[in-house]
């Protein structure tokens, strides 16, 4: 698994906040105002504020501005319609807390908790529980799971010892 950073930012400008970058104030107050990001006229003052290395802040900055430019993201290859360059001040960078919560996706469960393969059949003696194979799978799920562990935590148990459990 990839580290995540402790800390990481999100870097945009007056055109970038005008497009939406922070929803906006109901009382039309700027987001450093309202303590959602810094804001500063230079990209050098913005990493001052930000408590981050100005020349690694200007170079990353130059670099995007320049897939930007070339209709080109040479280093995360994102879409051409993602590309906004961070050119306009005020500049803002609001402070991003990287966490992870789950992963939605994945298998799929019978009712009966096996896991199934990629034509819907049960895989022999793969039986699950909680978010592996989660019903709610392809949903944001913040903890609506529990209850889901504990029933097919007893189905998939039931199910892998076979008829005499049940």
């Amino acid at each position: 698994h990839l580290p995540m950073p402790s800390t990481a930012w999100f870097v945009f400008d007056a055109e970038g906040l005008a497009q939406g970058a922070i929803p906006p104030s109901a009382d039309g107050a700027a987001p450093d105002a309202k303590g959602y990001a810094h804001a500063a006229n230079t990209i050098e003052e913005l990493a001052a504020k930000m408590e981050v290395p100005v020349e690694e802040l200007t170079t990353t900055v130059s670099q995007w501005n320049e897939c930007c430019d070339n209709g080109k993201d040479i280093f995360f290859h994102r879409p051409e319609s993602t590309l906004v360059p961070v050119k306009t001040p005020p500049f803002y960078a609001q402070l991003c807390a990287p966490s992870f919560l789950n992963t939605d996706g994945g298998p799929v469960r019978a009712a009966d908790g096996a896991i199934l393969d990629y034509d819907g059949n049960p895989i022999p003696g793969l039986y699950s529980a909680g978010e592996f194979g989660s019903i709610w799978g392809h949903y944001y799920e913040g903890g609506g799971n529990v209850a889901e562990c504990l029933v097919f935590g007893r189905i998939s148990a039931k199910s892998a010892l076979g008829s005499e459990a049940k």
